[in-house]
């Protein structure tokens, strides 16, 4: 298994569903980036339950920054029945070549 498969399983492995907190998704994708060389800053939701992340490349500090890319998505799904799968939705299976999970 690759390095970036073996990441993808983590990530997979993740309920993430709307009900559940995002902190503990949230940390380990700060850690992963913290350690390839990005700044970057938490930002909690009102509700307390759920953060956001900012990540920055290539600068010293979050302060002034000129350009760049920025990416913006959301990490949560709807609720899902697991007795609807095949397989387990929260670890990553293999099926012809492909990758499949939910996370």
């Amino acid at each position: 298994m690759t390095k970036t498969e073996k990441f993808l399983k983590q990530l997979i492995s993740f309920d993430t569903t709307c009900t559940q907190s995002n902190f503990v998704l949230m940390d380990e994708i700060e850690q992963f980036l913290i350690k390839n060389g990005f700044i970057t800053k938490v930002f909690l939701h009102s509700d307390k339950r759920n953060k956001s992340l900012l990540a920055v490349s290539g600068v010293k500090k979050l302060q002034n920054i000129q350009d760049g890319l920025l990416l913006s998505g959301h990490i949560d799904t709807v609720g899902f029945d697991r007795k609807s799968w095949q397989t387990n939705p929260l670890e990553m299976t293999e099926q012809n070549g492909r990758l499949y999970g939910r996370g």
